[in-house]
């Protein structure tokens, strides 16, 4: 179970899942963070072990949906 204070996404998964959402490939995620294509696949498969998920584009459906609960909590706050 996560805590209240655990993130439910670190820092770097943000900015890579912003990336796949965008449709970038490992290679370009890489080329944008200053990372290696091997360091973008283990954050990736490290992401989808820790939620378990097996694809992109259940990755980005369950990023739009925290990012879509966050905006409404924003707004209905």
């Amino acid at each position: 179970m996560t805590s209240v204070n655990t993130p439910l996404f670190t820092n770097r998964e943000v900015q890579i899942l912003e990336l796949i959402a965008a449709g970038y490939t490992d290679k370009a995620i890489a080329l944008r963070l200053r990372i290696s294509t091997t360091t973008v696949a283990t954050h990736v498969r490290r992401l989808y072990t820790r939620r378990g998920i097996h694809s992109r584009a259940a990755a980005v459906a369950l990023w739009l949906g925290v990012r879509t609960q966050a905006f409404l909590d924003d707004v209905s706050a």
